[in-house]
């Protein structure tokens, strides 16, 4: 993605949407790059986010993990507003959403 030091570190539950419910037909994995919505699907994209996976290395259609959505610090004042415990960030995985994530805690910023 970016510089490490760059970073909004986002801890959340991500739950993908079944492949029947228009969900992907391929699991994801750490590295996967959505389009993040905050609050619903018709919502404006925030932009690219990056999904890190926390115990696992795959996550299957129809599936829940913990993990982390990072965020580049251009959008630092922005998440502030968006991120709080319990919000819902809807995934896009070009024009369809595929999965939520629901955020456990407020981001961080991974700079020293």
């Amino acid at each position: 993605m970016t510089d490490p030091r760059r970073l909004i570190r986002v801890p959340v539950r991500v739950s993908m949407l079944p492949t029947s419910e228009g969900g992907r037909r391929s699991p994801v994995r750490s590295g996967f790059r959505p389009l993040c919505h905050f609050g619903s699907a018709s919502a404006q994209p925030v932009g690219l986010c990056e999904l890190e996976l926390t115990g696992r290395e795959q996550l299957e259609p129809g599936g829940s993990a913990e993990g982390v959505l990072q965020f580049d610090v251009v959008h630092r004042d922005l998440l502030r507003e968006l991120v709080k415990p319990g919000v819902s960030i809807m995934l896009g995985d070009g024009p369809r959403i595929v999965g939520r994530a629901v955020v456990r805690q407020s981001g961080q910023s991974a700079a020293p």
